[in-house]
């Protein structure tokens, strides 16, 4: 009987796949190196993937650059997208970091990329292509018009990140007309996807209310743990506001400590905050706090270390 191994490329590429959804990066990189020299576009683009997050192999995002471009030039979607983000990231870095040197050519190579992904119909190349020309909008209706043009053709697809960015269109006025109905429509489809950006946003109209949304901390607190539960640190600042200041749940200052710290940890710069609620607190609270968000910490890392999937 013919050993299924020899059957054909699919068959090595989801073993690969699977191998790399068990945790088993070793067998998941050999296959996918064998496939990638065969000049297979989907395993040279998964290959990057292993050595861009260093699974299996060492980090080496040269090498990763390298195979993402073999793949892509072969018209490879998925990875046009990834050189799109690695050159639109090092755009946005150098852009924030005016020691490290940058060239427009990046930003440019970005947009090729993900416009090659875009006009494919690939939903993240055209959700990259918006979030590209977004940037550059502020004061430019015509790229305003054009993001939000590209936001809602991958939106329609599902895509999380282009309906949240949708929504935020419409809820300032940007390349659409603003409409809170329609911002509010897309910020649930994205949400109820358990995108925690859209999560948070959704929350925040009902914690402050708008002319669409009738002001409901109760259900706004329901979203904001929602994306707090994905260390979604503005959620988790939003939650300590909330039971710091007592807004339809019964003020604790160890609670929103704990949240404060949590945020803290991810990024959200807390600090005026704890300070501010530490003269609330005895020292007895303040240990409890904590220790609660140090053990939220703990089981939130565990969960991310339970596999990786691509």
């Amino acid at each position: 009987m013919e050993d299924p191994d020899t059957k054909g490329n699919t068959y090595r590429f989801l073993k690969a796949m699977g191998a790399c959804n068990k945790g088993d990066f070793p067998t998941a990189f050999q296959l996918l190196t064998e496939l990638a020299k065969l000049g297979d576009s989907a395993a040279q683009n998964a290959l990057g993937n292993m050595y861009w997050r260093g699974l299996g192999t060492p980090r080496d995002k040269a090498k990763a650059e390298d195979l993402y471009r073999m793949a892509a030039e072969q018209g490879n979607a998925d990875a046009q997208v990834n050189l799109g983000d690695m050159k639109h990231n090092k755009y946005r870095q150098s852009a924030r970091l005016p020691l490290i040197s940058f060239s427009d050519r990046d930003e440019a190579e970005a947009e090729r990329w993900y416009r090659l992904a875009a006009e494919q119909g690939n939903a993240s190349g055209q959700c990259g292509l918006g979030t590209l020309i977004s940037d550059s909008a502020l004061f430019n209706k015509s790229k305003a018009r054009e993001a939000a043009h590209w936001f809602r053709l991958a939106a329609e697809q599902g895509n999380a990140r282009a309906q949240t960015a949708l929504a935020i269109a419409y809820s300032m006025g940007i390349g659409v007309d603003k409409d809170e109905a329609e911002a509010k429509r897309w910020y649930l489809r994205a949400a109820d996807q358990g995108y925690a950006h859209a999560q948070t946003n959704i929350g925040e109209m009902y914690h402050w209310g708008t002319d669409h949304v009738q002001q409901d901390a109760q259900e706004a607190l329901r979203w904001y743990h929602l994306a707090a539960r994905q260390d979604y640190a503005q959620a988790q600042y939003l939650i300590g506001h909330i039971y710091a200041v007592g807004d339809s749940v019964p003020k604790n200052c160890t609670i929103a400590y704990m949240w404060y710290l949590i945020s803290n940890a991810n990024g959200c710069n807390t600090a005026d905050f704890l300070e501010e609620i530490q003269d609330e607190m005895t020292y007895d609270e303040i240990v409890e706090a904590e220790k609660r968000a140090r053990e939220h910490m703990s089981a939130s890392d565990q969960q991310k270390d339970q596999g990786v999937r691509f």
